[in-house]
Formats: structure tokens, C-alpha cells, sequence
């Protein structure tokens, strides 16, 4: 059973690093502060992927073969959340933009995640 698994676990790895490479290097704004920040999106790109597909094959989905991978639509989001972050901060402090920016990435996407699990408890 598991050798039959093989081909579809190497397609979903294959999409996860051309998906990682992508998506993690728009994962920042690309002006500012956050212009060099492309291989920070991409790592944090793979450890969500890691953390998700952990998640779901542990137990943590109803779905034979769940692939665990970031959402592309939470994009333009992070944008928002970075771009005012750096203009309430000021980018005089980049450590600190950058910093304040990556537990709002964090925060976001745990309620994010929080929203979903509770939406599917109450069956709502």
C-alpha cells in the first residue's frame, strides 16, 4: 500500500518546492526594507508546508491525501501588513519592522487557522 503512495508523494513534494520558490520570494513587499527578504519567504514558506502536512497526516484531516501548503490569497494581505507596519514603525528601525512584521504574519495566520478549526467544530 505504501509503494503506491510513492508517486503521488513525490508529485505533492515536487509542487511544494516549485510552489515554495514562488510564492515565498512574493511572500514580502519588494521595495523598502523588505526588498532583500525573498529567501526569508521562502523558508518560511517550507516550514508551514512542513508544519501542515505534519498536522494532516497526523490526524488533523478527514482527507486521504491532504497536501499541506500556504494559501496564495493571503498575499496581498501580508503586503498590507508589512507595508503599514514599516510606515507606523518608520523604517529607521529595521529590525523592529521586521520583527513586529513576522509575529504579524504569525498572529494572522493563527487566527487564520483558529477561524477554520473553529468553523468546522460548530459545523457552521
Amino acid at each position: 500500500m505504501a509503494v503506491r503512495a510513492v508517486p503521488a508523494v513525490g508529485l505533492g513534494c515536487l509542487l511544494d518546492v516549485l510552489d515554495g520558490v514562488s510564492y515565498g520570494m512574493i511572500m514580502f513587499p519588494s521595495t523598502g526594507i523588505f526588498a532583500d527578504l525573498g529567501p526569508m519567504g521562502v523558508s518560511m514558506f517550507f516550514v508551514t508546508t512542513v508544519v501542515a502536512q505534519l498536522v494532516y497526516t497526523l490526524g488533523g484531516s478527514g482527507f486521504g491525501g491532504a497536501n499541506g501548503s500556504m494559501m496564495i490569497e493571503v498575499v496581498p494581505f501580508f503586503h498590507i501588513l508589512a507595508l503599514g507596519i514599516a510606515s507606523e514603525v518608520g523604517e529607521d528601525d529595521p529590525a523592529g519592522v521586521i520583527a513586529t512584521t513576522l509575529v504579524a504574519y504569525a498572529f494572522s495566520s493563527i487566527l487564520t487557522g483558529l477561524a477554520f478549526f473553529l468553523r468546522v467544530r460548530v459545523r457552521c
